[in-house]
C-alpha cells in the first residue's frame, strides 16, 4: 500500500534537464515511465508463512495480476514513513566527484531488484533522482534516438524517463548498496524516496514518479494529458 499524503495536484512548467549531464553522461529528453517488486503471497495451501524467510520472499515471483503497473494514483506533498539517516545512504566520494562537486546517495529495495540513486552531479547542477530498473520484458522502455538505455528520472521540474551513456553519480561497490526497507523514506537535497511492496515513490516539489516491476507512472505524463484535454476544450468552445 502506498504511503503517501495527498495534497492538491499541482502543475509545473517543464524545465530542461542539463545540468543534470556529468562529463561523462548525455541524457536524451523523452518521457514515460518506471518499475518496483512486489513479494508473492504463498501458496494456496502450502507452506506456513512462519518457514518461509525473508529471502524467499524477496525473490518469489508475484501472482498474476499482482503488480502490474504502480499504484494509479497521483501524488503530490510529502511521504509518510520513518526518515532514515541520509549519512548510511551516501556513497563516499571518489576523486572525480571531489573534483566537481557531485554527491550522491543510493538504494536498493528489500527485493534487491531495483537500485535509485539521488544527487547532483555538480556544485551547481539540479538534484535528480536516477532508477535503475528489472522491467519485466514487456514494461522495458525503448532505448532513445542515440541507443542508450533509458532510466526513470524525477527532477523539481519534470519527470520521465532518460538516456543516459554511463553512471550520472558515483556509485557504491554492488555488494555495498544499502537497502531502503518498506515504509522508510530517504530524503536528500529536496527529494525523498519510499518503497513498499507494490512500488517505488519519490517526490521533488510538486512532480513525482511510481515505478516499479510492471510499468512506470509520472506527473508530467499527467500535466501532458491535462494540457491536451485544455485545449480540445478551448477549440470547442471556438
Amino acid at each position: 500500500m502506498m504511503m503517501v499524503t495527498r495534497t492538491t495536484r499541482a502543475l509545473l512548467g517543464a524545465m530542461g534537464v542539463g545540468a543534470l549531464v556529468l562529463t561523462s553522461c548525455a541524457v536524451a529528453e523523452d518521457s514515460e515511465g518506471e518499475v518496483d517488486e512486489t513479494p508473492a503471497a504463498p501458496d494456496e495451501g502450502g507452506q506456513d508463512e512462519d518457514d518461509q524467510t525473508e529471502d524467499d520472499a524477496d525473490v518469489e515471483e508475484p501472482e498474476d495480476g499482482e503488480d502490474d503497473a504502480p499504484v494509479d494514483e497521483h501524488l503530490d506533498g510529502e511521504l509518510s514513513g520513518d526518515r532514515v539517516d541520509p549519512d548510511a545512504f551516501e556513497v563516499p566520494p571518489d576523486e572525480q566527484s571531489q573534483a566537481t562537486g557531485a554527491r550522491a546517495w543510493q538504494f536498493e529495495t528489500p527485493s534487491g531488484r531495483h537500485m535509485c540513486s539521488l544527487g547532483r552531479s555538480g556544485e551547481a547542477a539540479t538534484p535528480a533522482v536516477v532508477c535503475s530498473m528489472a522491467f519485466d520484458e514487456d514494461a522495458e522502455p525503448e532505448p532513445d534516438d542515440q541507443g542508450r538505455d533509458r532510466h526513470p528520472t524525477l527532477l523539481e521540474t519534470e519527470a520521465g524517463l532518460f538516456g543516459y551513456d554511463g553512471p550520472v553519480y558515483p556509485e557504491f561497490e554492488p555488494s555495498e548498496v544499502p537497502t531502503l526497507d518498506y515504509g522508510e523514506v530517504l530524503e536528500v537535497e529536496g527529494i525523498s524516496c519510499t518503497v513498499d511492496e507494490e512500488a517505488i515513490t519519490c517526490v521533488a516539489g510538486d512532480h513525482w514518479m511510481q515505478v516499479s516491476r510492471g510499468g512506470y507512472e509520472f506527473s508530467s505524463d499527467d500535466e501532458a494529458q491535462e494540457a491536451e484535454e485544455a485545449e480540445e476544450a478551448d477549440a470547442a468552445d471556438v
